[in-house]
């Protein structure tokens, strides 16, 4: 619990007595209160925390010179009898007013109390339940200076909302800790005292951190301001009334307050009486690390890491974000309330500040009373983390649940300006993402999409007959948008990776070369956040389209023009017919084999062109076959979800029942799936019965969005391919390379760990094990299934999860085969079969006496499908959701 100062240490405060109050009056006469004649009522009643809110409450009633009511008296609602409790005594700081605290224990969990202080009002307050039995809810803001106008309607606004506690995040009666502002504290408090009281008379308690108007700081040369710090004693960096006001506060001014054992509240110190690094940041450090089972863990500061108004690099919000977010962080912290900009801000979910699911939404910025400020009014540029932003007074409602907690951010008036659900954070799981060892424990799963149209994949107009000109480009009639913007709305839907993959035409190396990668370079400097790789979606020599990925380097450039100069079919002019053969493309594949820097090539939509389940069109079982044997580091896989799965979404939102999930017209997907993926014992699994590293990916294929009448989802908005990789792009392309992936849409998973141990070693997702014949193979799955809502506004769960095998027996005689005869579902797990902990599943299953070369692959559904079915025309795709993991290989030695 936050330890506070006592009040027999504040009671020696008084060593200047009276005298200094008298003194006070003479100097300042409008700073003091003019006592009432005979006063029934204190001039205002303050109930706070500095114990165990489910037993204990601490007290404050603050009184006029000629006026002392000595105790609280309180009782258990349905009875009569009263206990008196006395209230310790101690000047309300630089006046002639007097405080009296009585901190009051032994109470019960969840109860609830009536009180009465001098006159014959009573009051009621409730203790915090012990459990969380039922909702709580709180409200919490910052910035809300004295005075009954905008401070006092946002107070009644979340009392009408009968919230358990308000937690403030500093900046409360700008007193500044100055002795002739002393009007303002008395004026905070007693509205305090008048508008944080329920309709039944409930008083709110209330819990408040330090900004930095509660810091003496003025400087003046007057004589009048040196006598005054004379004769008042007050030191400048000090808060005098902050920390002798709030039972809570103590000499550093940070700490934690627990409630029962479902939620701690982490009042922190930004720099305004305690460095934000050093000392408070190792004692977070530690304090975080002791409540690992806390479901709900709420820090709540000044100063914002990640501003709304004021500068981003701005010293303190850059030690906030240096310090504490990466604390943030690895404790599991799924919101950081912040505050000190008079404005509204919501980030989305961040990690190491990138974009990312499993990360910290900061939220604020602390306009509860004070004058809203213009968004990113001191910004440089604009503010890439700003989901959401509001010049508007607010507070946040928090409700808490055993399994989430909502937020409903609501103006002066009660109307909504936001709402949030997020999630209790997840307790136990490793933050390691598959393939990393024990000594590289970097590795985390990055978002991203390596097929992604910009206004560079151009229209060609057909050229008149005999024409010796090349067809000049149409920018932006096929693919709609600059990379820029394809990077900034990747970054929006939480890619941290991705590829510009433009296709081309006539003399479209050129077009690359000369106009696109400058605009790549551009976009790399704009969204720094998303690291962007140099491509294009290949015109394959014989077959439908395919990504290259060009790992990033000096030579990128260069190396992508000449590869698409060469071989792509569509490049040369006059057209060369000779160029659309498969022989073309595997001499382009031992080329991109043997450049000093490899490109990545990923078989796009490969089904696309099929007329039937197993009637292959321009990509058949043999030529991938073909392709993979050429340049098995470079041709690597396929997309296992192709991307246009909006195709069946309307511009309005309604669906068009003629539209195909991924424009797969002739032989349909299957849970929006290509058909070489989805079948079980199909073609991939053939090819993973060769033994061949042939991974799966997911793409948006994004060209035109379908809010502008196109058939896409922007990048991440969808489908997300998850790489387990370090944040740097040659370890991104080496985890492509490898493996290290799985697939997801509709964000119905965001984490993925397979782990296949035997007696002395583990492999994870693209890795191998090695056992010797006989052994007992364990396989532990760990799955995050986020309860927060998606993209489109819907909180999926996981319903079903499949463990899939297949033998691994060698090359095939049939090139053309797409079948793998002993693949099977060797476990469905469903709810009754994991452990769920917060977002996280675990389930384990066995496989007893290994004798032969296998694999394991997993996959998951919301549906009730067993086997993913043909999607029909006009499907909503958000309904029919499902995820891959890409295998582990078993070897026997």
């Amino acid at each position: 619990m936050l330890v506070h100062k006592t009040v027999k240490q504040a009671a020696r405060a008084t060593a200047r007595g009276l005298g200094l109050t008298l003194a006070l009056a003479m100097a300042w006469p409008t700073a003091l209160v003019q006592a009432a004649t005979h006063p029934v009522e204190p001039a205002a009643i303050f109930v706070t925390w500095d114990g165990d809110p489910t037993t204990t409450v601490s007290i404050d009633w603050h009184l006029e010179p000629d006026a002392d009511f000595p105790t609280v008296d309180i009782r258990a609602r349905g009875t009569t009898s009263w206990a008196p409790h006395r209230g310790i005594s101690f000047p309300f700081p630089h006046s002639a007013r007097m405080v009296r605290r009585a901190k009051i224990s032994g109470l019960q969990p969840g109860a609830e109390y009536e009180l009465r202080i001098g006159g014959s009002r009573i009051y009621r307050y409730r203790t915090m339940p012990a459990t969380l039995t039922r909702m709580v809810r709180f409200a919490t803001g910052g910035d809300t200076q004295a005075g009954d106008a905008t401070f006092g309607a946002t107070n009644r606004m979340v009392a009408a909302r009968d919230v358990d506690f308000v937690l403030l995040g500093g900046d409360l009666a700008y007193s500044n800790g100055d002795p002739r502002l002393v009007k303002r504290e008395q004026e905070w408090f007693e509205t305090v005292s008048k508008t944080l009281v329920t309709k039944e008379g409930r008083l709110i308690p209330v819990i408040a951190a330090i900004g930095n108007h509660e810091v003496f700081s003025a400087r003046d040369t007057t004589v009048a301001f040196q006598q005054m710090i004379q004769q008042t004693g007050v030191k400048f960096g000090e808060a005098t009334y902050y920390q002798k006001l709030h039972a809570h506060a103590r000499d550093r001014q940070y700490g934690i307050i627990d409630v029962g054992n479902y939620l701690s509240l982490v009042l922190l110190n930004t720099a305004h009486t305690a460095p934000i690094g050093g000392e408070q940041t190792e004692w977070l450090r530690g304090e975080l690390a002791k409540r690992t089972s806390v479901p709900h863990v709420f820090p709540v500061y000044h100063v914002p890491g990640y501003p709304s108004v004021r500068a981003f690099d701005a010293s303190n919000s850059a030690q906030v974000r240096a310090n504490w977010a990466p604390l943030f962080e690895a404790a599991g912290v799924r919101v950081a309330f912040e505050n000190h900009d008079h404005a509204y801000k919501r980030t989305p979910p961040l990690r190491a500040g990138q974009r990312d699911t499993s990360g910290v939404v900061y939220v604020g910025d602390g306009a509860w009373g004070a004058g809203p400020r213009e968004i990113a009014r001191d910004h440089k540029e604009p503010a890439w983390y700003l989901e959401k932003s509001s010049s508007v007074n607010h507070a946040i409602i928090v409700t808490v649940a055993p399994g989430n907690a909502r937020l409903e951010v609501r103006d002066s008036t009660g109307a909504m300006v936001d709402s949030l659900r997020v999630l209790r954070r997840a307790v136990g799981m490793r933050r390691t993402a598959a393939g990393a060892s024990a000594a590289d424990t970097s590795r985390r799963w990055l978002a991203g999409d390596h097929h992604i149209h910009s206004e560079f994949s151009a229209d060609y107009p057909e050229p008149p007959a005999g024409s010796t000109e090349a067809p000049k480009p149409v920018l932006g009639a096929d693919g709609r948008y600059p990379i820029s913007q394809n990077a900034t709305m990747a970054r929006t839907f939480g890619l941290q990776w991705m590829v510009s993959t433009d296709h081309g035409g006539p003399n479209h190396s050129k077009l690359n070369h000369d106009q696109a990668y400058p605009k790549l370079l551009q976009s790399r400097q704009d969204v720094p956040q998303v690291m962007q790789f140099y491509g294009m979606e290949f015109d394959t020599p014989g077959a439908d389209h395919s990504s290259m990925i060009i790992p990033k380097s000096e030579a990128e450039r260069t190396t992508l023009r000449d590869i698409e100069s060469k071989f792509s079919k569509r490049d040369a002019f006059p057209r060369d017919t000779a160029r659309d053969s498969e022989p073309k493309m595997l001499e382009a594949l031992r080329y991109m084999r043997d450049v000093s820097t490899p490109p990545v090539v990923i078989a796009n939509h490969p089904s696309r062109s099929a007329t039937d389940i197993g009637k292959y069109g321009q990509d058949r079982p043999a030529e991938l076959r073909d392709w993979n044997d050429a340049a098995p580091r470079v041709a690597v896989g396929m997309e296992g979800a192709p991307g246009h799965q909006a195709s069946a979404i309307n511009k309005d939102g309604s669906l068009d029942t003629a539209g195909a999930r991924g424009g797969y017209r002739n032989s349909p997907t299957l849970g929006g799936f290509d058909q070489m993926t989805a079948r079980v014992g199909g073609f991939w699994d053939a090819m993973l019965g060769e033994g061949r590293r042939w991974w799966v990916t997911s793409t948006s294929d994004s060209h035109s969005n379908w809010r502008d009448g196109g058939s896409d989802f922007w990048p991440g908005e969808y489908s997300k391919t998850y790489v387990s990789a370090r944040t740097a792009t040659d370890d991104v392309l080496d985890g492509i390379r490898s493996g290290r992936i799985f697939v997801t849409t509709g964000d119905l998973i965001s984490e993925l760990d397979v782990t296949v141990r035997g007696a002395q070693h583990t492999a994870g997702i693209g890795g191998e094990l090695a056992v010797p014949a006989g052994s007992d193979v364990q396989v532990t799955i760990r799955v995050r299934d986020p309860e927060g809502a998606n993209h489109h506004g819907d909180s999926n769960t996981v319903k079903r999860l499949d463990l899939i095998m297949g033998d691994v027996t060698g090359p095939v005689a049939d090139r053309s085969s797409d079948r793998n005869s002993s693949t099977r579902v060797v476990k469905r797990f469903s709810a009754a079969d994991w452990r769920r902990t917060g977002e996280i599943l675990t389930m384990t299953f066995t496989l007893r006496n290994v004798r032969s070369a296998s694999y394991l692959r997993v996959r998951g559904t919301n549906t009730s499908e067993l086997e993913p079915t043909a999607d029909p025309r006009g499907e909503d795709p958000w309904s029919d959701l499902w995820f891959y993991a890409n295998p582990v290989f078993i070897t026997i030695r």
